[in-house]
């Protein structure tokens, strides 16, 4: 049935076996690790043994589209989605469960219109997509007083305000890695005033828009790669429901614009004909990525490379614009991170690398703290754990089966511009890259290399993978069945899944009370906020704040006042010791509401740590606030004073 490319499935199906037989090793050496690993692996891996066989070798070329539905109908139902998903969301003080299956349902009726023979419903899907991930990312963004995600956004914050107080690029003396690549607090200081709105607005409102229009590229990408419409628009629905895809549109940072500038090059790489205009394209997509993030050019340096070893290694005889495209890309954006260096003087990838070995040096040598997982840490609930073992499980089968289906993919008469095989290793790998691996527990290439940051530059192979997995089970059922009804079912409920898996996931739904109430939140609350008013308004300026990890990325650039950059407001200062919070000077602002839901995060890189809700940290919290004078408590934030003051 495979014909010469057998040779491939019995390849696989070896490492497969492999794969499971050292399941029960690993889990003897390493109990913990060994469990995650069984619960991520040891079904997919059994399944994918026993179905890689009997997988057909290639989707049907004919009758792709589901025809006899009104199109009228699915956009009414759409739009009922969209607005009983917005009713929940005002009638609720944080997000629940019901807007995720409300979500989940309109993707999977977006991915039955994406099968649709009318050429409107192609056009429908290119609305409604990107209108379904901004809703996603509106759901976070705008629903809370301040979402923070995993901090960075604060920090974006205050740069993009300096920026419009400054008129200049963020100073060195704030921060020399931003201050090489400016351009992202640029953009978001431009947009800010062009609207007229405030930062906070015009970051939250604007930036996420172009990341939901990445959706469209990805159809582009691989329309311009594979030549199906149908894939395509099947890619694009499941490109939005992979979990970072969710994630990254609500926290927007640089490295979500740089991977945009990856998805353009992709793009571009794919074009058959490199011409001037191309060229161009290409020179200002590099410039637009070494201003944005150079770091996140550096992995995609890395990305290309291992794309041409992988094409080189392979052995496939194919056209080779591909190949070609790819190193032109590789040229120029080695020649533009190259110069930049140079202009600068120095490299900002460098010095983080350095920085983050220091910290794992001191953090080997006598860690400040306990864990973040010590005392009572708050673990996810049931229900989450289960949606990421449900999501990780599903994306490795569907994911698998469809790299391997492109893998061993012969080229038909009507594919001129690139041969499937090469492409089906690239999302083999990608799939691998994005699901938990072994490699992401290794110290050296998680905190300091960062290689999970790749999960984000490989999404849009992952979504290939899967929609032509779909795809193909759409057809082959429709074509057994000889009924549209079952086919489309079976596209739906799996696009379900998908969907609720990925917004339950750990990344997702730290906000949803009904069923992740104790998890760290990314947001602060009204109470906290209106605790920072209270700052502004009546703590004296150049005053002294000792408080936590958050609110200190939060306050030093919050409230200027000066336009020298080395005066701030407030001389902010985190608290780095693990056994005492006394202050010599100045105020002491807790988030008590905080401490005791999930607990709270003290210092900064090798000094973080977490006081948990314990005795022994509440005995060290009431005996400093009892010690200080009490100058604002609202029941979420005290704010204390030193005696002297």
């Amino acid at each position: 049935m495979w014909g010469e490319r057998r040779w491939e499935i019995v390849v696989l199906e070896l490492i497969l076996l492999l794969g499971l037989g050292t399941l029960p090793i690993l889990y003897i050496l390493n109990p913990g690790l060994g469990q995650t690993a069984v619960r991520y692996y040891a079904v997919p891996f059994a399944l994918l043994f026993l179905i890689l066989p009997k997988l057909p070798n290639e989707t049907q070329p004919q009758h792709e589209y589901i025809t006899g539905i009104d199109l009228r109908v699915v956009v009414s139902l759409l739009l009922l989605c969209l607005s009983v998903g917005v009713l929940l969301l005002r009638s609720s003080i944080s997000r629940t469960i019901g807007f995720i299956i409300v979500f989940s349902v309109l993707l999977s009726l977006i991915a039955y219109m994406s099968l649709m023979s009318d050429n409107k419903s192609r056009t429908l899907t290119f609305i409604f997509v990107p209108v379904a991930i901004l809703v996603f990312s509106y759901s976070v963004v705008l629903k809370y007083p301040l979402y923070f995600g995993w901090s960075d956004i604060l920090l974006h914050l205050n740069f993009a305000q300096v920026t419009i107080d400054l008129h200049r690029i963020t100073p060195a003396s704030l921060s020399p890695n931003y201050n090489q690549s400016p351009l992202f607090h640029v953009l978001a200081a431009c947009l800010s005033l062009i609207t007229g709105e405030n930062v906070k607005t015009a970051y939250f409102v604007g930036l996420p828009i172009p990341f939901a229009l990445s959706s469209i590229l990805v159809y582009l990408i691989t329309r311009g790669l594979l030549e199906r419409d149908s894939l395509a628009r099947l890619a694009m629905v499941v490109y939005a429901t992979l979990p970072l895809t969710l994630f990254y549109s609500q926290y927007v940072i640089t490295r979500t614009y740089g991977y945009l500038g990856f998805l353009f090059l992709v793009y571009l790489i794919g074009r058959p004909r490199w011409n001037v205009e191309e060229t161009l394209l290409s020179v200002l997509t590099v410039i637009f990525l070494v201003g944005v993030h150079s770091i996140t050019g550096v992995l995609i340096i890395a990305l290309l490379i291992s794309i041409l070893l992988i094409n080189k290694l392979s052995g496939f005889k194919e056209d080779r614009y591909i190949s070609k495209n790819t190193r032109r890309a590789l040229y120029m954006l080695t020649v533009g991170l190259i110069s930049h260096m140079v202009f600068t003087g120095e490299s900002g990838f460098l010095r983080s690398i350095v920085n983050r070995i220091i910290v794992s040096y001191y953090a080997q040598l006598g860690p400040a703290g306990p864990p973040a997982s010590s005392g009572s840490g708050i673990q996810p609930s049931h229900i989450v754990e289960i949606s990421r073992t449900i999501n990780v499980n599903t994306i490795l089968i569907l994911g698998f089966a469809g790299a391997v289906l492109l893998l061993v993919r012969r080229r038909s008469n009507v594919t001129a511009s690139m041969v499937v095989p090469a492409f089906g290793l690239v999302c083999l790998v990608s799939v691998l890259i994005y699901i938990p691996n072994p490699l992401q527990s290794v110290y050296a290439l998680n905190k300091v290399l960062r290689i999970t940051r790749l999960k984000v530059l490989v999404a849009p192979f992952v979504a290939i993978s899967i929609g032509y997995t779909l795809l193909l089970l759409f057809e082959n059922i429709r074509e057994r069945t000889e009924r549209n009804c079952t086919a489309s079912i079976v596209i739906i409920v799996l696009v379900l899944l998908l969907t609720v898996s990925a917004g339950l996931s750990p990344v997702n739904s730290s906000d949803l009370s009904d069923v992740n109430s104790g998890s760290q939140k990314m947001y602060f609350n009204q109470g906290e906020i209106s605790s920072f008013k209270f700052v502004e308004e009546y703590v004296p300026e150049e005053s002294r704040i000792t408080t936590d990890t958050y609110v200190w990325k939060y306050l030093p650039r919050e409230f200027p006042r000066s336009r020298q950059t080395q005066d701030n407001r407030y001389q902010t200062s985190v608290q780095d010791d693990v056994s005492d919070l006394s202050i010599d000077q100045g105020y002491l602002l807790l988030r008590i509401g905080q401490y005791e839901r999930t607990g709270m995060y003290f210092g900064v890189a090798r000094n973080k740590f977490k006081y948990s809700n314990t005795e022994s940290h509440s005995r060290i919290i009431r005996a400093e606030t009892i010690h200080n004078g009490n100058v604002y408590d609202n029941g979420e934030v005290k704010l204390n004073s030193e005696s002297n003051i």
